[in-house]
């Protein structure tokens, strides 16, 4: 549980609806020139549905979660070298600093 908390915590602005898709793409946004990126958004996906087994179902965690956790290492670092560029009254400042365009409207992007 802490895991998931803690990607939702760095790769996001705000909870709501499809969080774990916006995580998953997030960690392939950032990790995009590193090897194994898919390998990385698989392991994050499986966290989140051990998550909700867990929060949803009451079910234990089975799963081996060191890929998770290695997935959270590669992105962590690059995520937090960017915090000072981010600007301090943004609303979705990770979505700025990751460069996610999803939901951005073509009017927004010009």
């Amino acid at each position: 549980m802490s895991l998931a908390i803690a990607f939702e915590m760095l790769l996001t602005d705000s909870s709501g609806r499809d969080m774990t898709d916006q995580i998953v793409r997030r960690v392939g946004i950032v990790l995009r020139s590193v090897p194994h990126v898919r390998r990385n958004e698989r392991a994050v996906r499986e966290l989140f549905s051990v998550r909700g087994d867990i929060v949803h179902k009451g079910q234990e965690a089975t799963k081996d979660l060191r890929p998770a956790r290695r997935a959270y290492a590669a992105v962590f670092l690059p995520v937090a070298l960017g915090l000072p560029a981010v600007e301090p009254t943004s609303s979705e400042p990770i979505r700025m600093l990751v460069g996610d365009q999803e939901g951005v409207t073509t009017q927004a992007r010009a």
